[in-house]
């Protein structure tokens, strides 16, 4: 089972993940399941991703190669634009790969939680599975059959300094706007 976590207070977001894709009796696979899509001052947007590996790694790659192109997420004037932007690159590699998936007797399953911010507007996280179900996070804690818990702070309490988007192992913000 894969864990993600998104907090949103009201300094920023934190979001963490693990890397463990499977594990056997004495073997243990990683892989990357955080990925950032950044534009210094304009807009960072983090993905945490769940599921099938090679259905997540299919929509963060278009999600890439958009990215860069300067369409897709580079473009998207809010949060809720990015991750209806993610939704539909998921209805694309379902519309690519599912039928094999299906015939061959595996689920087409993925999970996202987007974490992120467009300038001049407030940070926020959803969560993006389909049927194109998009979360938005609120006050409370909220559990979807244990894929990802988004929890939100309680309005008083109060960080000694204030939290940054986490995105590797490492301890460096990945973006701060």
């Amino acid at each position: 089972m894969t864990y993600c976590l998104g907090i949103a207070t009201r300094e920023g977001l934190v979001l963490a993940s693990d890397s463990r894709t499977n594990a056997g009796f004495d073997q243990v696979n990683t892989c990357r399941k955080m990925f950032r899509f950044v534009q210094p001052g304009e807009r960072v947007f983090v993905i945490l991703t769940s599921g099938s590996l090679s259905i997540s790694q299919s929509v963060i790659t278009l999600l890439g190669d958009d990215f860069d192109s300067g369409q897709g997420l580079a473009q998207a004037n809010s949060l809720y634009d990015a991750a209806r932007i993610v939704g539909d690159c998921v209805r694309r590699v379902s519309d690519i790969d599912r039928a094999s998936l299906e015939r061959d007797s595996f689920s087409f399953n993925v999970h996202l939680l987007l974490g992120g911010q467009v300038r001049g507007q407030e940070p926020n996280l959803y969560l993006i599975y389909l049927p194109r179900i998009l979360f938005t996070c609120s006050l409370g804690n909220a559990n979807t059959g244990g894929r990802y818990w988004i929890a939100v702070s309680k309005p008083q309490l109060h960080w000694k300094s204030p939290p940054s988007m986490l995105c590797s192992r490492s301890t460096q913000p990945c973006a701060r706007m």
